[in-house]
C-alpha cells in the first residue's frame, strides 16, 4: 500500500522526504535563476567564451610586464651574492666600474664585468616599452628578427614590448575610469533621487545640456591646453563617463525614500547621509547587483575608446611608413589582435546579460 493510499486507521502517515532546492552559485555566490540563464547563454558562444579567456591572460600576464619585458636583468649572481636589478637599482661600482650612475646592463663593458664574476639571467624580452636598440644592423624602423619579435618602432623600441606595456595602461586605464565614472554617478544620483524637488529638476537639465556637448572635440582642445598624462586624460574624460547610472541609481532612490524604514530613521533623528549611503544605498546593491554589473560591463566604452585611440595611431605610423618598409604590416598585427579580442569579448558579454 502506498503512502497516499493509506488512511488514518493505519497509523500515522509519513511525510515524503523531499531533497533541499539545489542553490544556483557563480564563483562562491549565490545568484538567481535569471542569472544563471544569463551565464548560461553566455557559456554557448564558445567565441565570447574563447575571447574572455585569451582576453585575462593577456591581462594577467601585462601585470607582470616588469619581469617579462625588461632592460635590466631578472637576477644577477655577482661574487657569490644574488642582486635583482629589476627591483633594485645598482651602481656600476658595484661590479667594478668606473661610475656611480646606475648601472647599465645591456653596455657590453657592464656584462662583461658581470660574467667574470658570475651570471645574469635577462627577462623573456631583454628591452622595456622606453629601451632603444643601438645594436640593431639595419635603419629603423627594423624588420622583425630574433632579437626584436615584431621588430622596432621609428625610433627603435621593441614593438612586443610597447604593446605589452600599453596594453596593460589600457586597461587599467578602463577600469579605473569606469570605478571612478561609476562613483560619481552614484552620488549624484543618490543625491537627485533623495532630495528630488528643484534640485532634481535642475540637476536633469544640466544633464542634459552637458550630454549635448561633443565629448570629442573638446576632448582634444582640453588635451591641447593641459598637458596629457595619465590623470589629465582620467580627468578629461571622467568629466563626460559619469552620467551612465545617474539614472538607474536615481529611479531606486526615488522608490525607497518613502519606505517605511527610512521614515522610521528619520523619526529616530538618523542624519539623510547615514540613511543615503548606508540604508538605502545598501537595499539598491543587493537587489540591483545584476543591473550594476551589467552596467559596468556594458559601460566599459572607456576602454574601447583607449583602443580606437592606439589603433588610430598604429594606423597613422603603419600609412606613413610603407613606402619605405613594408614589413610594417606584420607590426600592426598584434595591435589588431588585441583589438579584435577586446571588442569581440566586451561586445559578448554586452550582447549576453543586457537583454
Amino acid at each position: 500500500m502506498s503512502v497516499a493510499e493509506r488512511t488514518d486507521a493505519d497509523g500515522p502517515v509519513a511525510e515524503p522526504v523531499r531533497a533541499p532546492p539545489q542553490l544556483d552559485t557563480f564563483l562562491g555566490m549565490r545568484i538567481t535563476p535569471l542569472t544563471q540563464r544569463r551565464i548560461d547563454t553566455f557559456k554557448m558562444n564558445r567565441r565570447g567564451v574563447w575571447s574572455l579567456w585569451i582576453f585575462g591572460v593577456m591581462f594577467v600576464l601585462s601585470l607582470f610586464a616588469e619581469i617579462l619585458a625588461n632592460d635590466r636583468p631578472l637576477i644577477v649572481n655577482f661574487d657569490g651574492d644574488i642582486m635583482f636589478p629589476f627591483l633594485v637599482e645598482y651602481p656600476e661600482t658595484r661590479f667594478g666600474g668606473f661610475f656611480e650612475t646606475p648601472a647599465e646592463y645591456r653596455d657590453p663593458y657592464v656584462a662583461d664585468l658581470i660574467e667574470e664574476k658570475g651570471w645574469i639571467l635577462w627577462p623573456l624580452i631583454p628591452f622595456s616599452f622606453d629601451t632603444i636598440n643601438y645594436n640593431l644592423d639595419v635603419p629603423v624602423p627594423s624588420p622583425p628578427s630574433t632579437e626584436n619579435w615584431v621588430g622596432t618602432d621609428d625610433q627603435g623600441r621593441d614593438v612586443v614590448a610597447r604593446l605589452l606595456y600599453g596594453f596593460r595602461i589600457s586597461v587599467l586605464f578602463g577600469f579605473t575610469l569606469t570605478i571612478f565614472g561609476s562613483v560619481v554617478g552614484v552620488i549624484v544620483g543618490a543625491s537627485q533621487g533623495f532630495w528630488g524637488g528643484w534640485y532634481d529638476l535642475l540637476f536633469q537639465r544640466f544633464m542634459e545640456i552637458w550630454g549635448s556637448v561633443p565629448t570629442l572635440f573638446l576632448i582634444i582642445i582640453m588635451a591641447s591646453i593641459f598637458t596629457p598624462n595619465f590623470w589629465s586624460l582620467m580627468f578629461i574624460l571622467l568629466l563626460f563617463s559619469w552620467m551612465g547610472l545617474v539614472d538607474l541609481v536615481r529611479a531606486e532612490f526615488y522608490r525607497a525614500r518613502n519606505f517605511d524604514y527610512v521614515r522610521a530613521a528619520r523619526a529616530l533623528g538618523v542624519n539623510n547621509t547615514t540613511i543615503m549611503f548606508k540604508h538605502i544605498l545598501n537595499l539598491i546593491f543587493i537587489k540591483n547587483t545584476l543591473k550594476l554589473f551589467n552596467y559596468f560591463i556594458c559601460s566599459y566604452k572607456s576602454l574601447i575608446k583607449i583602443f580606437m585611440f592606439s589603433w588610430f595611431i598604429s594606423l597613422h605610423i603603419l600609412f606613413n611608413r610603407i613606402p619605405y618598409s613594408p614589413y610594417i604590416i606584420t607590426k600592426s598585427m598584434p595591435v589588431s589582435l588585441i583589438w579584435t579580442i577586446t571588442v569581440n569579448c566586451t561586445n559578448r558579454y554586452k550582447f549576453t546579460f543586457c537583454k
